[in-house]
């Protein structure tokens, strides 16, 4: 029975009144009215959650108990159907699975609240029109996970929480935020999401520390990954690509010990800009092909090193920036090397013999073989490189967790270290089908590798050419170079007493003569 036949039951009762009196009348009356009423309210289509807010108490019980979520056992709840409003969890220690089911709200409000909560897993579900999709306030070792979130204000929001594991997610079309941390400290990690067109910041970090944001898929949003008023951040192997509209990563106010590492960061504005921010590490990115610059520098003094800056507008921009390390980078074919604005003073090297950059425009002399541009590659008002690298800088991590560094004119296409003997093995190949020589500039750490130093390439079969196994030492490093003719060769480095056999001794004439002559056009 509709609200019509509601109505017209009413009237028809009020032109009954007019010829019945009596308590027999009103008995009619009131037994109309409810069974009218009663019916009406049957035929009133419920929609899942229109009821209000649906509460996952602390004693385990949902509320109301005709929300579509089940339980068997208080601890996992698993959705049964859509649902059209929001969720508070008020219990610790459970599991919410949305089996791939949708919570929508109507533009505001929390969808998954989880204020004060620990340890709760929230997995598999899809989350639409809220404030915020999930709220994590106060709450401590949780996760979300598998979960996709759209037409928010804010994906994931974190006040006041710590070690919490958000992953696995797709967020997309935040008005505000993908993934927001606010005053959150002590060990969240965001990885491994898909994070795409979201309006202001694809990951914003504010006021906030102890962070880990790696893995992520950061395309398309208005800043890419943003901290602000943040420290001891660490922001790495994430891919944040694909025209971010402000940069790929930027730190405002951000000082004292964030680390940006190892990301890839292509074809945004500006791939990685600081502004008024301190004492921070930019270390082994690839940043390239981005329309301004590479990296940008605003009233702030930081580390960059071992960074791969090709083919932007500018390597780096600078704007009343000063004392800044920057060595070991490879500047690649950028439009121009460096912008700047104002008066600025870095220091462009780390000393002899470490070095300072590569730079694609230099062509300066190495008489002396050393490897290091024996001419400064100098910029504007007293900016020197006064150490500029002849090949490539690489950097590698090993199992003992010493880095090895690699200079070298040819491509590296595989590092490994063998802690069992104690042998490096590079693989390498022609850096260009034009290319006939190749070398290597290695330094070395003495607790990794004891001195003297061997080099074999290729199990013996190829010749070590121009070898200096006591190029420097510092006494805690050593360094030592050597050559190849080229083609793709394996290269072993070993403790002299753990060396391969001498080269066979059957060597023919031919071999030798061919030898020779490759090491004249070599040297």
């Amino acid at each position: 029975m509709s609200w019509l036949h509601v109505i017209l039951l009413l009237r028809r009762v009020k032109v009954l009144g007019r010829f019945r009196a009596g308590l027999v009348s009103g008995v009619w009356v009131v037994f109309v009215l409810f069974v009218a009423v009663f019916s009406a309210v049957l035929n009133v289509p419920l929609v899942k959650g229109d009821s209000g807010t649906i509460y996952i108490r602390a004693d385990g019980s949902i509320d109301p108990p005709t929300a579509p979520i089940t339980t068997v056992d208080n601890i996992t709840y698993t959705f049964t159907d859509n649902i059209n409003d929001s969720i508070v969890v008020e219990r610790d220690n459970v599991v919410i699975d949305g089996t791939g089911y949708t919570i929508t709200g109507a533009g505001d409000g929390i969808g998954l609240d989880l204020t004060e909560r620990s340890n709760i897993a929230i997995q598999n579900m899809k989350i639409n029109r809220f404030n915020e999709a999930v709220f994590l306030n106060y709450s401590f070792g949780s996760k979300v996970y598998g979960s996709n979130m759209s037409d928010n204000q804010h994906g994931i929001y974190l006040t006041r929480s710590s070690y919490n594991s958000i992953f696995g997610n797709i967020i997309t079309a935040s008005s505000w935020t993908g993934i927001g941390i606010y005053g959150s400290s002590n060990n969240n990690k965001v990885f491994d999401n898909t994070i795409n067109a979201n309006t202001v910041h694809g990951i914003g970090i504010s006021e906030s520390q102890d962070n880990s944001v790696f893995g992520n898929s950061v395309t398309e949003n208005g800043k890419g990954i943003w901290l602000g008023s943040a420290s001891k951040n660490s922001i790495f192997r994430n891919n944040i690509d694909s025209n971010n509209l402000n940069y790929g990563i930027g730190l405002t106010l951000s000082s004292n010990q964030n680390s940006i590492s190892e990301n890839n960061i292509t074809d945004n504005p500006t791939g990685i800009q600081l502004d008024h921010s301190n004492d921070n590490s930019i270390y082994g990115n690839n940043i390239k092909l981005n329309h301004a610059a590479g990296i940008g520098l605003s009233g702030s003094t930081n580390y960059i090193v071992a960074n791969d800056i090709a083919y932007n507008q500018w390597g780096i921009g600078l704007e009343d920036s000063s004392y800044s390390h920057i060595y070991h980078n490879n500047f690649l074919h950028n439009l121009k090397e460096l912008g700047y604005i104002g008066v600025f003073l870095e220091y462009w090297d780390n000393g002899y013999p470490s070095g300072g950059n590569y730079w694609s425009t230099y062509d300066g002399p190495d008489s002396n073989k050393d490897w290091i541009g024996d001419l400064p590659f100098q910029f504007v008002m007293g900016n020197i490189d006064n150490y500029p690298l002849m090949g490539m800088f690489s950097s590698f991590n090993t199992s003992l967790g010493m880095y090895v560094d690699v200079i070298s004119n040819s491509t590296i296409e595989h590092f490994d270290y063998f802690e069992s003997n104690s042998t490096i093995r590079i693989y390498v190949s022609e850096s260009s089908v034009t290319q006939t020589c190749g070398f290597c500039r290695v330094c070395i750490k003495k607790t990794l590798m004891s001195t003297p130093y061997k080099v074999v390439i290729d199990d013996g079969l190829t010749p070590v050419i121009s070898q200096n196994y006591t190029l420097y030492d510092n006494g805690t490093h050593r360094w030592i170079y050597f050559a190849y003719t080229h083609s793709t060769h394996k290269i072993d480095i070993t403790p002299e007493h753990l060396s391969f056999l001498a080269l066979p001794l059957l060597m023919t004439a031919t071999l030798l003569a061919v030898i020779v002559r490759r090491k004249k056009h070599c040297t």
